[in-house]
Order: structure tokens, then sequence, then C-alpha cells
């Protein structure tokens, strides 16, 4: 009667449950959305995870009665130190300093999915971009049209609904994206 799942747990979709959905694992997964307020340069971010067997609010309703059992049991936990457990610390480096991030989530193709069969194909700033290929959803090559914007490119698809990949050259790293036509 003293434990119970409370608040904000009780429509958490992931409290409790493994990554299958199956209850009773004892986890959770947690995020962290902290405001950047413009700010780009590197930063750490510590999390430190702490067990404490019995927290002081679970006793105050024992204690407010008096036994020999309730006394001797007042009286250790008055001795001991009753400071929470450190059970785990970590840190992770974010934003230059830290996680790169990944070639493909570099690359923006505009509009996904097209109607007109026209993307815009963009990188990052100084980014080297080169149009390799275009296949379709079977692994074909189909006729490449494709022009210089800017930095990036514009390519054509074929006029067939579908699904296309191109094929791109970023940094000397070959890379796919998936683009949908309507």
């Amino acid at each position: 009667d003293t434990t119970l799942i409370a608040g904000g747990a009780l429509l958490d979709p992931n409290f409790n449950h493994d990554g299958s959905g199956v209850e009773g694992s004892g986890t959770d997964l947690v995020r962290y959305h902290v405001p950047m307020n413009g700010f780009e340069g590197g930063s750490r971010a510590f999390a430190r995870v702490y067990y404490q067997s019995m927290p002081p609010a679970w006793n105050a309703s024992m204690f407010a009665f008096s036994s020999e059992k309730i006394d001797a049991f007042r009286t250790m936990l008055a001795e001991s130190d009753g400071t929470p457990t450190l059970v785990a610390a970590d840190s992770l480096g974010i934003g230059p300093l830290g996680i790169e991030v990944p070639v493909t989530d570099r690359i923006t193709v505009f509009p996904n999915p097209t109607n007109d069969g026209w993307v815009r194909i963009s990188g990052d700033h100084g980014m080297s971009l080169e149009v390799r290929a275009v296949f379709d959803a079977r692994g074909r090559h189909v006729p490449l049209r494709a022009e210089r914007i800017g930095s990036g490119w514009r390519i054509g698809l074929p006029n067939a609904a579908g699904f296309y990949f191109v094929q791109l050259r970023v940094d000397g790293v070959t890379v796919m994206k998936r683009i949908a036509r309507q």
C-alpha cells in the first residue's frame, strides 16, 4: 500500500516497459531538452543516477507510532548517514566537440515527396557534394537529369510515380537518399 506508480509515470508509454513493450523491466527512457538560446559551441551533458532504499517520506507515517521494533528501526536509521548511493555517472559531448552528425543527416532533399519530379539537394556550407546516379526502386539506373544550383543540385526524376534513390558523393563518402515521386 506504500508503493505505487504515480504522477506522470502513469501516462509514460515506456515507463517499466522493455523495447518490445513487455511490462516489468524496471526501466524508463528519459529525454532532456535543454534550450541552448542560439549557442552553437561544444557542450558536455552530465548525468548521475542515485539509489536510496528508503526515502524519508516513506518512514514518516510509521514514525508517527512508537513500538519496540519501530523505535529500534528509528535508532538504526538515525545512526546511518542516509546518503543516497551513486549507482552510475556518465557524460556526453554535444555539438562540434562531441558527437559528429552523420553525413546523411547533413544533406537536405526538398521537396520530398515531389509532385513535378524536380528536387533540390544541398548540404552544409563548404561540403563537397556530387550527384553520381539515380536508381528506381528495383535498383535499375534511370536517366540522370541534374544541374548545378549554387553549391547544391537540382535533379529531375522520371515521370513515373514511385521511389527513387539518388547516389551522392559527399566529402568522399557515398550516400544514398530516397525520394518519393508522386
